[in-house]
């Protein structure tokens, strides 16, 4: 149901109003206490999640994106698309997310992101996280823009904001958002990007070379100054949200394919050699080690050969009156 301006308008004051107001009574020096109660539950939990998750092979490590898993499994973040439906609640984050777009990405106008982010043809996968029971708050968002008939998607904003990167929200979103894809038929993702997130799309599987035809997507996607494009296929038979997961069995696999092949655990009876030397307890054996004796023997010879005479070589020569042809 398509609300009027105006009531958009007043649903969003109202709720940027409440979410304005304090929602616990604490002292603004019990607030600063909070988040090192925070950060120590969350650690806590990191190590227990980590001890379980570890396995025998110590070559299993705690991922990011298996912390950001945790993490939604218990509720603490969230994955849903929105885009410029009249509905109050898809405003609302479309709002916050424009603002976190305008932060992190200052060379982009304000003006070009807010018309992109609330045209209808663009959708937005965002991520919202719940601190202390309050409501799920924007904390960052992919905007994209599908071309079903082409079956491809152009990427046109990502970014998470400041306080909450490098925890693996990136990734964990970009897994979401080719796993909603995947239901709509779309079997590329294409985007310009800049020099600071080559190195982010290269970890989420996009690529420098472009396989897609060209005439599927050239006249299609926006074009930007100095950004590099960059494509990623999304493979159907891929379960993109269990990424760590299918790693963690795949390398068990192989693992176990080595050991079946290889004589690493197999234990063999020692030399008799140093049975002979422990049982004599001086270090000493009975027999000679043949690399003794070698180098005995060399010893022995570079002696007799210092010993032996050295030989006068003849200087060649003619003597006088005489010539390689015979006398002169």
């Amino acid at each position: 149901m398509m609300l009027p301006p105006t009531a958009v308008v007043a649903a969003q004051s109202q709720q940027l109003q409440k979410r304005k107001q304090p929602s616990s009574g604490l002292a603004p020096s019990d607030r600063a206490k909070k988040p090192a109660t925070q950060s120590t539950t969350t650690t806590t939990n990191t190590t227990t999640n980590n001890s379980s998750i570890k396995k025998k092979d110590d070559m299993l490590t705690y991922s990011r994106d298996e912390h950001a898993k945790c993490e939604e499994d218990k509720g603490t973040i969230g994955f849903r698309v929105v885009w410029n439906s009249g509905d109050a609640e898809h405003m609302i984050d479309l709002i916050d997310l424009k603002n976190i777009f305008g932060t992190q990405l200052p060379k982009m106008p304000k003006e070009y992101i807010s018309r992109l982010v609330l045209d209808r043809n663009h959708r937005s996968m965002c991520i919202t996280k719940s601190v202390g029971g309050e409501r799920h708050r924007v904390i960052g968002g992919i905007c994209f823009r599908p071309f079903y008939t082409q079956g491809f998607a152009e990427i046109v904003f990502c970014a998470i904001t400041s306080s909450e990167q490098v925890k693996g929200y990136g990734t964990r979103i970009m897994n979401h958002l080719k796993e909603h894809v995947k239901t709509e038929r779309i079997e590329y993702f294409l985007t310009y990007a800049d020099n600071y997130a080559i190195g982010y799309f290269k970890k989420q599987g996009f690529s420098k070379q472009v396989s897609m035809p060209r005439d599927r997507w050239f006249g299609y996607i926006k074009d930007y100054d100095g950004g590099t494009l960059m494509e990623c296929r999304i493979n159907q038979f891929v379960n993109y949200l269990d990424i760590p997961g299918m790693i963690r069995r795949q390398r068990e696999i192989v693992n176990e394919k080595i050991r079946g092949m290889s004589k690493n655990q197999s234990v063999f009876d020692g030399l008799e050699i140093f049975k002979q030397r422990a049982a004599n307890g001086d270090g000493s054996s009975n027999t000679t080690d043949a690399a003794t004796q070698h180098q005995e023997q060399q010893k022995q010879k570079k002696k007799q050969q210092q010993q032996q005479p050295k030989k006068k070589k003849k200087k060649a020569g003619f003597k006088k009156g005489e010539n390689a042809l015979g006398p002169s």
